[in-house]
């Protein structure tokens, strides 16, 4: 069993890497593909960020992968969200992810 059968979206992940050694050439780059994952919303409203964005946050289940703190999740329907925290868990026998995400307006 697999906690992939929860899912309910595939997603793909973006992460920064330096271009050069000069830091002000960070660029997004394709990191992740085809992964299936899980998506729920935990707030039923946008609330302000603390850079004065407006954001709405989500958790979202996902085998175990390589997925960091800063990356840029999309989902099957192109919505972007930053990831802002992982976790690692087990649930009975299913080891997963669990990513906080925000959708940033």
């Amino acid at each position: 069993m697999s906690i992939a059968q929860f899912a309910n979206t595939i997603i793909r992940t973006k992460r920064l890497v330096k271009e050069s050694e000069d830091i002000s050439n960070e660029t997004y780059q394709d990191y992740l593909t085809d992964k299936p994952a899980h998506i729920q919303p935990l707030d039923d409203s946008y609330g302000e960020g603390l850079d004065g964005s407006y954001k709405k946050d989500f958790l979202m289940f996902c085998e175990l992968c390589d997925i960091k703190q800063g990356d840029k999740v999309i989902d099957s329907d192109g919505k972007e969200y930053v990831v802002s925290g992982v976790e690692e868990y087990e649930w009975q026998t299913l080891s997963h992810l669990e990513v906080r995400i925000s959708l940033v307006k």
